[in-house]
């Protein structure tokens, strides 16, 4: 198999593909974690998305930034089919909330720029597939918080009061996605 068929099976199994030859400015982003990653990965002299050119090096190449992004989606995001999520034709298809890349990108808001062409850049480089929560029907963080804080005040209020780490935790009454007690603080 040649380097660039196998260069398409990497995009392909990665999930995105390369953003040729673009460069992009910290400016471009409003994201901490982004910015700095430009600034210390910066190489280049010139944004290709918002036109700055400097003296020093500003600018970090496209995919390296594409990489970190995706890796963040990745992270809260998947494909319905690979969380579980039931399809059944005859109810119009996916039986839950379901996403497509565009509205991903421009509803959701998930990538911290207001700048079009990155966004354009990015769809393009997702190709059209579905989207859905990671996890779709494990609690979400705020209820996994909620209910850990709920019996670590019940457990304060009626059976410990100082130690912790001795506390008898049963199954039944915590779910397994919860913070014990004895680590809640």
């Amino acid at each position: 198999m040649g380097r660039v068929k196998e260069d398409y099976y990497e995009q392909v199994d990665r999930g995105y593909f390369n953003i040729d030859d673009k460069n992009v400015c910290a400016d471009c982003f409003y994201d901490y974690s982004i910015i700095n990653f430009i600034k210390d990965n910066a190489g280049h002299k010139k944004c290709d998305y918002c036109g700055s050119i400097s003296e020093v090096p500003i600018a970090a190449e496209m995919n390296d930034v594409l990489a970190i992004i995706m890796e963040g989606i990745f992270s809260e995001w998947g494909d319905p089919s690979d969380e579980g999520i039931g399809w059944e034709s005859s109810e119009g298809g996916w039986q839950g909330e379901v996403l497509d890349s565009y509205d991903l990108i421009y509803d959701e808001e998930i990538i911290p720029t207001s700048n079009n062409k990155i966004l354009e850049d990015i769809l393009e480089s997702i190709q059209e597939r579905q989207w859905c929560k990671r996890n779709y029907y494990g609690l979400r963080t705020e209820n996994i918080l909620i209910s850990s804080w709920s019996y670590f005040s019940k457990l304060v209020k009626h059976k410990m009061r100082y130690v912790f780490f001795r506390s008898n935790e049963k199954k039944d009454e915590l779910y397994e996605e919860s913070i014990p007690p004895s680590i809640m603080l």
